[in-house]
């Protein structure tokens, strides 16, 4: 479906360290019930290949369904999925700690620097997907048109794909978004920060993405070339799928999906009000 050379992207950052799974303070694994497909009808796609396009603000949640869905598929699938998070790709690269000014989207340097650390995250999804990497499942805000018509424009130009999905995050719930910011407290870039101070740098990280932020619309997506749009909505309360094409991979996500809203999104709402009651 998506034709393009068997080469990947040049490399843009030197001595790059192979990729982690993301961190979240959540460790449960989800289980679908879902018998609308039979997974075992996997068995003979062991050469798939995929790749997820994540987009979403900050605190949304993306790190934390991408981790979810990523457990859930190379549990439940022979399908080999894996994340590659920019927020870890930035932090092995610069190695220092990179304050709100940095997501600044007027300053151009780091606009710069932001941009080759997603163009060198999905070099690296092309690379294992060309060995036995089955699903590639890039983890990263993609909020303007701009990053996502390059990212998806050297897709379309470099591997060829069973199938090319964006995963738009969204989250508009205040007190949603304000558990999420906690919990952004813990991660890498706030090590040895005062909670205060990093809750106070996140806020204004957040800002500063939202100066930026371009919704996806379907003039946008009627421009690419992909096989299905999936939205999310305050951690699966509302959900959307807009499928261009049909494939084993996209109906075993619109379960996936439709599961979740059922089960991970009830159990998130009753941890987000447990921690408001004990405020």
């Amino acid at each position: 479906m998506f034709q393009g050379s068997s080469n990947s992207l040049f490399s843009l950052v030197d001595d790059l360290d192979t990729l982690n799974n993301i961190k979240t303070n959540d460790t449960s694994t989800f289980v679908s019930r879902s018998n609308s497909v039979n997974l075992q009808d996997y068995s003979h796609q062991s050469q798939s290949k995929n790749i997820i396009l994540l987009t979403g603000l900050p605190a949304t949640g993306k790190s934390t369904i991408s981790k979810q869905l990523t457990e859930y598929l190379n549990s439940s699938t022979n399908l080999k999925t894996k994340i590659f998070n920019c927020g870890d790709k930035r932090r092995q690269t610069f190695k220092k700690f990179n304050n709100y000014e940095f997501f600044d989207p007027n300053n151009e340097i780091s606009k710069m620097k932001r941009d080759l650390i997603a163009i060198e995250s999905l070099n690296l999804i092309i690379s294992e997907l060309n060995n036995d990497l089955n699903i590639g499942i890039l983890d990263a805000t993609n909020t303007t048109i701009e990053r996502r018509s390059n990212l998806i424009n050297l897709i379309n130009k470099t591997i060829k794909l069973d199938n090319l999905i964006i995963l738009d995050i969204q989250c508009n719930n205040e007190k949603l978004i304000n558990y999420n910011i906690q919990a952004k407290t813990n991660n890498d870039d706030y090590k040895n920060c005062e909670f205060k101070k990093s809750i106070e740098d996140f806020t204004k990280r957040l800002q500063n993405y939202q100066k930026a932020y371009q919704p996806i619309t379907d003039d946008e997506l009627n421009n690419y070339d992909i096989s299905s749009y999936i939205m999310i909505e305050n951690a699966g309360e509302n959900f959307h799928f807009k499928n261009f094409t049909h494939s084993l991979l996209i109906t075993i996500l619109n379960d996936f999906f439709n599961e979740y809203s059922q089960t991970e999104t009830k159990r998130y709402f009753a941890k987000v009000n447990e921690f408001y009651n004990e405020l």
